[in-house]
């Protein structure tokens, strides 16, 4: 078990960097001389001057591009403001994915670290999200990951909640 656990963390770690490890803190960040060059400055106008930052991070059954999101969390950095629900999962959480989030699923009950949680549609959900984030318009979303991993899951075409906010 232990020889699986390394290889599985090996494997996230060469996908999103050691930054899920124990014990990390922004005194352990280094420069990645691989980030590319800005070839055109984006016009931050409108981030700069938006006081609302919201950092939110999704939970999925699996890496796959079209895996259904487990969790939504999202904290609102001024204010003490945060938002958490679990999303009923359509299909089998993978062991790779349980080591990392702590969600299981047995008998169509979700589990985090073993014990129920209450979960809702993801219809439900992605509208709860939606109302929460109306409450701090307009706000930049931020995300670990987010190009390669968080913004990719939000199926922009499917779901309203980018468009609304």
């Amino acid at each position: 078990m232990k020889k699986e656990k390394r290889s599985n963390t090996e494997s996230l770690e060469k996908k999103e960097g050691v930054t899920y490890s124990s014990n990390m803190s922004f005194t352990s960040v280094t420069c990645d001389a691989s980030i590319p060059v800005i070839k055109c400055r984006p016009d931050l106008s409108e981030v700069a001057s938006c006081k609302d930052i919201v950092v939110f991070d999704l939970e999925t059954y699996s890496l796959a591009l079209d895996c259904d999101i487990l969790q939504i969390a999202a904290s609102h950095l001024r204010k003490s403001s945060q938002y958490s629900t679990y999303i009923q999962p359509s299909k089998p959480i993978s062991t790779q994915a349980s080591a990392v989030t702590g969600l299981t699923s047995k008998g169509g009950v979700l589990f985090y670290n073993g014990d129920p949680v209450q979960v809702l549609s993801q219809e439900a959900a992605f509208q709860n999200f939606t109302s929460w984030l109306e409450q701090h318009k307009p706000c930049v979303l931020a995300a670990h990951n987010c190009k390669t991993f968080d913004a990719r899951r939000l199926q922009f075409d499917k779901i309203y909640l980018l468009r609304r906010v």
